[in-house]
């Protein structure tokens, strides 16, 4: 990667991180030799209470170690390698937090960004005031709520990014990229922002701070404001050279739109008509199939909702609404009513519907064209990694009675792009399009297969537990009698020598 900057850090402005972290378990309380040797050491193995109770006291982040990098840089080149290696697994996955927290925390602390490559990174709610990030590549990345403000954002690129109600005030936005970012509710008061690219994000020239009349730089959507159409800036033009004590409407004439209650009856009316049209799929019958997975993965597995290792024959026997699904050896286990409100129209996550695209497009709301598959779910939302199921197959799950499925993959393209069906209904009402909350709109290639489902009899495993089970209680009860004989045998010759 490309090397940063070495700058010693500012320790002014900082705020109290509001993003919970997850803990890891460790017996490195402490750690002899030098402070910025175990630090690094720290940072290069992971271990994330430990640098989170000493990044205060490492007065400069920039120290290198024998190979000539930070440890912000570290950091990075660990959680990308973690990233792009293709491993979908629910290891690979934690080990990847753990070291975009580790990013997290020391680009809080101070540490020079300059340069860095953290595309689709999660910056939710972090604190970044006064962060280098000169020249940094945040495409896609999730920055929501998060704190900019003084931040040198020369020359980045920010593309796609979600920035809904982010802080980026007297920042140094200069030649910045903000193409098709989500900026609702994002505040650049007092920002530099020459030669910065606001294409595709919409401007609310009429927002207001705190006191009356007072204008603010701030981007609002559609959606938001009833009473005006919110300008769509142009390739060419900055915020600094917009007039903002005028109305506009999206073709930059001045406007006077009231309030439409009808208006928003039906464009809610037409995004329900295409949700139901974008949710049609057809109907199935689940397929046998023949293999034995369970001489792969074994006999039990961790249960990511109840945090242990289960059984696989307690949990089939347990409740008939418990349900394993099988991909090589991935293993999630869920119950019918867990998965049901995620397939039902009233209630499922927008976002996590997917949909596979044709091609790659940098288009804001994908084209209908541009869809070639019917709505699946990201299985990412219950724990199994790197998949997506067509909802007909997950239709049967729910309905049926079986319990044991297999998830088998055969395409073997292992990176497509996808659309999310909220990326899909953002358009409202016109071809203009409104924000995108997702990040996932054919934009880039990600790391997921779609998978069909087919289900193996219960007798299976079944037959399998009784084989296993006996077993091991026969050999136990002859290990007993061995012993017990032994020790009957020790007596009767103890006693002889005696007499």
């Amino acid at each position: 990667m490309t090397k940063t900057k070495k700058v010693r850090p500012s320790k002014t402005g900082r705020r109290t991180r509001t993003k919970t972290r997850t803990k890891t378990k460790t017996n490195k309380v402490q750690k002899g030799g030098d402070s910025n040797t175990n630090f690094i050491n720290a940072v290069s193995e992971g271990d994330l209470e430990y640098v989170e109770n000493q990044v205060g006291n490492i007065t400069d982040l920039s120290f290198e170690n024998s190979d000539g990098n930070t440890p912000l840089e570290i950091a990075i080149n660990k959680y990308n390698e973690l990233r792009d290696s293709g491993d979908d697994t629910f290891d690979n996955f934690e080990k990847s937090n753990i070291f975009s927290q580790i990013i997290s925390i020391l680009l809080e602390n101070g540490a020079n960004g300059e340069n860095i490559r953290l595309p689709r990174f999660n910056f939710v709610r972090v604190d970044l005031t006064n962060a280098k990030l000169k020249g940094a590549d945040l495409t896609g990345s999730d920055l929501e709520e998060a704190i900019l403000d003084g931040a040198n954002l020369e020359n980045a690129n920010l593309t796609t990014t979600d920035l809904q109600d982010t802080q980026i005030r007297n920042a140094n936005l200069t030649n910045t990229n903000f193409t098709n970012a989500n900026m609702d509710g994002a505040n650049i008061n007092g920002s530099i922002t020459q030669d910065a690219n606001f294409t595709g994000t919409l401007y609310d020239p009429t927002s207001t701070t705190e006191l009356p009349g007072t204008p603010d730089n701030v981007f609002r959507t559609t959606t938001d404001l009833p009473d005006i159409q919110p300008r769509r800036l142009n390739f060419d033009e900055t915020i600094s050279n917009i007039d903002m004590n005028v109305n506009y409407d999206n073709s930059g004439d001045i406007s006077d739109i009231e309030s439409d209650p009808e208006r928003e009856e039906r464009l809610k009316r037409e995004r329900e008509e295409k949700k139901q049209l974008y949710m049609e799929h057809p109907t199935i019958s689940l397929k046998t199939n023949t293999t034995n997975p369970f001489e792969t993965v074994g006999m039990s597995g961790y249960n990511a909702i109840m945090m242990e290792d289960i059984s696989f024959c307690e949990y089939i026997k347990e409740n008939k609404d418990n349900v394993i699904f099988i991909n090589e050896k991935q293993v999630g286990m869920f119950d019918k009513s867990t998965i049901r409100p995620m397939i039902s129209n009233e209630t499922l996550d927008e976002t996590k519907v997917v949909y596979q695209c044709k091609e790659l497009s940098e288009a804001f709301i994908p084209h209908n064209e541009n869809i070639i598959s019917g709505p699946m779910l990201n299985m990412r939302i219950i724990g199994m990694f790197g998949l997506m199921i067509p909802f007909e197959f997950l239709d049967e799950v729910v309905k049926g009675e079986h319990q044991i499925f297999v998830i088998e993959t055969p395409n073997n393209q292992k990176t497509i792009p996808i659309a999310s069906l909220a990326t899909r209904l953002a358009m409202g009402d016109n071809e203009s399009g409104s924000a995108v909350v997702s990040a996932d709109h054919c934009q880039a290639e990600v790391s997921i297969q779609v998978g069909n489902l087919s289900y193996i009899e219960n007798k299976v495993l079944l037959n399998m537990c009784g084989k296993t089970g006996g077993k091991k209680r026969k050999t136990y009860r002859k290990k007993q009698k061995k012993t017990r004989q032994a020790k009957k045998n020790r007596t009767r010759k103890n006693k002889k020598k005696k007499n």
